[in-house]
């Protein structure tokens, strides 16, 4: 009798350690799948199409294929065609420069490997040059590009075709809001998606006239798109938290949805002189009611179409599981 329950006893741990190590490849399993699936959710806020500005010439759009961001940094320099002493902001002022050697240097990466930079600043006296896909590491980018430069007071978008990451994207414009940052667009520049929510988060703003502003409602996979849900749904609440602490109306963001994921949307010039005034606004004054902090916790780390695929999986393992634990009783 002792004989058979040690045997018993020998079998039942077996199978508990056959079936802890099954769970754990299950749970390793899941993991790949939900991130395999988040890197595709991520990409979708990136407007896809990659624009590269250049005066008086034909706009050249290339699409990107793949995750194909890097975090170099290019060796590029710009120069600044305005008088750079004066005092009276971008609005006075403008942004005009020659940042040919920006464009090139991220026309060249995109043609000869398939790639984009992420977001990166070029600092000259008291004016950043950003240019890049907003990414992973741009919350870090700007304290350190703000820490190291506390002189710069004014942020200079050349070419800024969307964000791979909203939750870094908004905390990290939020910041160029909290900091006095004035934001500013070229005539040859260009913002779109994540790129026209750094612009419009600048504490004073201007698009010259001539820049591209490009905006659409955001996506997270194929099945869940901002503009498909109802307004009172929760998903709205930290892109409309962020419009009101940048002292932008919430309007703009039910503007931005209506476009749709694609095509990219491009805002005339006659909308920016009637409906978004607010893109040349430099009186550094905020009407709309004091915003509370935005949370920096990420969407779930699974959208409901990994959920769906994971649950799958699950379901058919566990079968097996159970199947594999009741031979091995």
């Amino acid at each position: 009798m002792r004989e058979t329950r040690k045997e018993d006893h020998h079998a039942s741990c077996k199978a508990r350690l056959h079936t802890s190590i099954v769970m754990k490849f299950l749970v390793f399993i899941s993991t790949i799948l939900c991130a395999s699936t988040v890197a595709k959710d991520n990409r979708r806020r990136n407007p896809g199409p990659f624009f590269v500005a250049s005066r008086g010439s034909t706009q050249g759009i290339r699409r990107l294929q793949g995750d194909g961001i890097t975090s170099e940094v290019p060796d590029v320099d710009f120069t600044l065609n305005f008088d750079t002493s004066s005092t009276g902001g971008v609005c006075s002022t403008g942004c005009e420069g020659g940042y040919e050697e920006i464009k090139v240097a991220v026309k060249n990466l995109m043609e000869n490997q398939e790639l984009q930079y992420e977001f990166f600043f070029k600092v000259k006296g008291r004016f950043a040059v950003g240019a890049g896909i907003i990414s992973d590491n741009f919350v870090v980018r700007v304290n350190e590009m703000i820490d190291s430069n506390p002189q710069v007071d004014t942020l200079i978008l050349v070419n800024v075709p969307g964000s791979a990451n909203d939750t870094v994207n908004l905390i990290g414009s939020k910041l160029i809001y909290e900091k006095g940052l004035s934001t500013c667009v070229p005539s040859d520049g260009l913002v779109a998606s994540g790129g026209t929510d750094l612009f419009v988060s600048g504490f004073n703003r201007y698009a010259t006239e001539g820049a591209k502003i490009g905006i659409h409602s955001w996506a997270a996979g194929d099945d869940l798109v901002g503009s498909d849900l109802p307004r009172d749904n929760p998903e709205h609440k930290s892109y409309l938290d962020f419009y009101k602490a940048v002292c932008i109306p919430g309007d703009f963001y039910w503007e931005t949805l209506s476009h749709g994921v694609e095509p990219m949307y491009y805002v005339t010039e006659e909308e920016i002189n009637s409906k978004f005034k607010y893109f040349r606004d430099c009186d550094g004054e905020c009407e709309l009611p004091t915003s509370g902090p935005i949370s920096s916790a990420p969407r779930p780390i699974c959208s409901s179409s990994a959920h769906r695929t994971v649950s799958t999986v699950l379901k058919i393992a566990m079968s097996f599981v159970v199947a594999f634990s009741s031979v091995l009783l």
